[in-house]
């Protein structure tokens, strides 16, 4: 399943995770920010109908909604979780990278 961003000025690098085997770990995407704001980093499907009125955001967030919550993705039939983070580069520094790994 692909999710489109719910932000179009989000800038953002994207790394991926493999275990030694080959098998997908996790992605990590560092959007170009000074600070994260939640709805950057909520997938969106869009073939679920959006319910009620545009200010209805709670209502339409969780699984199985139109938003989300943490973009993920499936690969090879394994659901792949994401680490969302900023910097002002929108580059992984050293403590990104130690969050990560966590």
């Amino acid at each position: 399943m692909q999710q489109r961003a719910n932000m179009k000025d989000a800038h953002f690098t994207i790394l991926g995770f493999t275990a030694a085997t080959g098998e997908p770990v996790m992605c990590a995407i560092i959007f170009t920010r000074k600070e994260l704001e939640p709805m950057m980093v909520q997938g969106l499907d869009p073939f679920v109908a959006w319910k009620g009125n545009e200010l209805g955001i709670e209502r339409n967030t969780g699984p199985g909604k139109f938003h989300l919550h943490d973009p993920q993705c499936m690969f090879n039939g394994i659901m792949v979780p994401c680490f969302c983070a900023y910097s002002e580069s929108g580059l992984t520094t050293g403590e990104l990278l130690a969050e990560m790994l966590k």
